[in-house]
Order: C-alpha cells, then structure tokens, then sequence
C-alpha cells in the first residue's frame, strides 16, 4: 500500500536500535524488515491502490480505542488479533462462513462425496484458528464447531432428511481417531490446548534457529508469569503446556 509519495517508517529491532525504511514510487528501500520476519512480497498478490496520494474517507487505524471494542483490532493471516471482543466477533463470523459452508455440503446429495468433504475439509477448517487464539478466547467457538459438526454428522446418517437425534456417547465415539474405531472427527474443543500449545513448539523451534535475541524476549515471561506486565497469551501457552 502506497499513497504515491515519499515516506518514511521507523522500527526498533531486538537490540533497540531504532531503523529508518525509506518509501518511494510506492516501493521500499531496503529489506531490514522482510529478513527479521522472514517473509516476502508476493509480487502477483500485491496490488498499489490510491496512487493519487488522497486518504479514504472513514479510514481509521484499528488499534484507535474511540472504536468500539468490537472494531479495535485486525487479522493477520486470517487469524484475529485484538481486544476480546474482536477475536470474538470475528471468530462468530467465521462460525457464520462454516454453516453456510456445510449448508452447500449437504446439498449435494451424495453421500460418499458429502462424508469426504465432511471429514477431511469442512472438520479441519478451525485447526489455524485454534493453533493462534488463545484457548480461553476460542473455547465458545470450538464448542459451537463441534456442535455444526455433529448435526452436519446426523443428517448424513439420516440419508439427508431430518437429522437423527445422536446421544452424547455417540458423539463422542465419532470424535474418537479412526485407528481406535471411530470416525476422526476430532473435537475442537478438546484439542484446542494441544493446538494452541503445538503451535507455540513450532515458533520457539524457528525463533531459536533464525532469531535467537528474539527468542529470548518472547519467552522472558516464563521465568516468572506472576509478574505485572506478563501478555495473557504467555499465561495461556503455560496452561496448554501443562494440560498436554
């Protein structure tokens, strides 16, 4: 994004040493920031817009706290990053985009096509979601994945008419992974720690290798979680961790 003029930004490394990135004809001079991420430009999903330099009416930068709470926060790589009630409000929308997603599944019409797309897509949906929201924040969505699921599961048994009534321990063996009998549509909710925990493994495992300073910031909080100041996603990473 460029507003087809010189600017400029500033960004603090793991040392605390303040850097200048120059922008110019809507490109940036230098690739300080792209070689700490470890990310690039895809240049054939990149597009300029607003060329002319004048700013969009009603633009407002998300982290402003006159939004309402809802509003204060924004997504990275499809994943809620926010006040509650955003990761909240977003994670409804998402649950929204699944019902309707299993709404087309159902009306195929064919069984064996339905119960792939069941088991191997629509079930596996929620797993980045679970991997970057916080356990606490994700609990209310996971439950309500696991709920779509099961009707979803139902009226497939039911040869697509009216869905059967399943029992809880019925639910809960097709839960069960398909080696120990069951049908592997594995619980949201249950496996959210181990996810939200998992996730947290495969980032210390990459920052140690290309980031050692910045790992040794990300995981400060650890030594002591009692102190003031420490991120709830560090309190949260603690708890999966033990309940694995």
């Amino acid at each position: 994004m460029f507003y087809g003029q010189a600017s400029r930004y500033v960004y603090y490394d793991e040392e605390g040493v303040g850097h200048e990135v120059l922008q110019r004809e809507g490109g940036e001079l230098g690739a300080s920031l792209s070689r700490l991420a470890n990310v690039q430009v895809h240049l054939r999903k990149t597009r300029a817009w607003n060329a002319a330099g004048g700013e969009p009416a009603g633009l407002c930068w998300t982290g402003n706290w006159a939004l309402p709470p809802q509003q204060q926060g924004l997504l990275v790589r499809g994943s809620p990053l926010g006040s509650r009630e955003f990761v909240s409000s977003t994670l409804a929308a998402k649950r929204g985009q699944q019902g309707e997603l299993l709404a087309r599944l159902l009306a195929l019409q064919e069984l064996q096509s339905e119960w792939m797309l069941l088991l191997l897509f629509a079930a596996q949906r929620c797993n980045y979601l679970l991997r970057t929201v916080p356990p606490s924040l994700a609990e209310e969505f996971a439950a309500s994945h696991d709920a779509a699921i099961s009707r979803c599961l139902a009226v497939l048994l039911a040869g697509g008419e009216d869905s059967l009534d399943l029992p809880s321990l019925s639910e809960k063996r097709a839960q069960l992974p398909l080696r120990m009998g069951g049908l592997g549509l594995s619980s949201a909710r249950e496996h959210r720690q181990a996810a939200y925990g998992a996730s947290w493994a495969d980032t210390v495992g990459a920052l140690r290798k290309c980031h050692p300073g910045t790992l040794a910031k990300l995981v400060r909080p650890f030594t002591d979680l009692a102190l003031p100041g420490t991120p709830p996603s560090a309190r949260e990473a603690e708890q999966a961790a033990q309940s694995l």
